[in-house]
């Protein structure tokens, strides 16, 4: 069971559209995410599993600060050499709340977890509750049947592995994500500035494809 607290981000704050829900999950279920994660990463990291240009607080050496750095370089980069950076800037709607449990457990096993440990996973992700929280008033509980938590210390790397493929997209341009942000940018000669623009849209339309695939709302 998780006492869900909605956090404005912007805007008018009687508009749910306009709050983060972050989940307050019991201390004993957090200190076996965090032995948990302990292991899965060190999984990860050891298999190479994680895209070179993902970064999550989850991964070690690979913060927000490392992946500001990484684009401030690239841009500055391309100002030496004469060109032009053009950008999209892709923020996934509700990107946690969307994941379908039954294809991350599917991506887990491909990616070569074992059999044990996605029942683990599976059994971790199944049979949630939640409330929601204002002030001292509590909802009804309702079931969880998609999504990871925001607020859980598994729910950022299960989402990245999620959509771990997602940088593997774009083909005529790069792409940086950090979690759910994602970036997608090429640079080139300014006399060449339609291409680019072409590029990074097109790109950007391929992402989307492939995040509607992925989508508990496939409308």
């Amino acid at each position: 069971m998780a006492e869900v607290i909605p956090i404005q981000k912007s805007g008018d704050y009687e508009d749910p559209a306009n709050t983060r829900p972050v989940s307050l999950l019991p201390i004993v279920s957090k200190a076996c995410e965090g032995s948990a994660l302990s292991q899965f990463r060190d999984f990860l990291d050891s298999n190479g599993i994680i895209h070179h240009s993902q970064s999550a607080k989850n991964r070690k050496l690979h913060s927000t600060e490392t992946a500001l750095l990484r684009y401030t370089d690239e841009l500055l980069k391309n100002m030496d050499d004469k060109k032009i950076s053009v950008i999209v800037l892709l923020d996934m709607s509700k990107a946690f709340d969307s994941i379908r449990h039954d294809l991350l457990i599917n991506k887990l096993h491909k990616l070569g977890v074992s059999f044990a440990a996605c029942s683990w996973f599976l059994s971790y992700l199944s049979q949630r509750m939640q409330v929601v929280k204002i002030e001292d008033s509590l909802s009804e509980p309702l079931p969880l049947k998609a999504g990871v938590l925001q607020g859980s210390i598994l729910g950022p790397v299960l989402f990245t592995l999620y959509v771990k493929d997602l940088l593997r997209v774009p083909k005529r341009c790069r792409a940086l994500g950090y979690v759910d942000d994602t970036n997608v940018f090429t640079a080139l000669p300014s006399g060449q500035l339609p291409e680019a623009v072409a590029a990074v849209n097109q790109a950007q339309r391929y992402i989307q494809l492939v995040l509607r695939s992925l989508s508990t709302n496939q409308s």
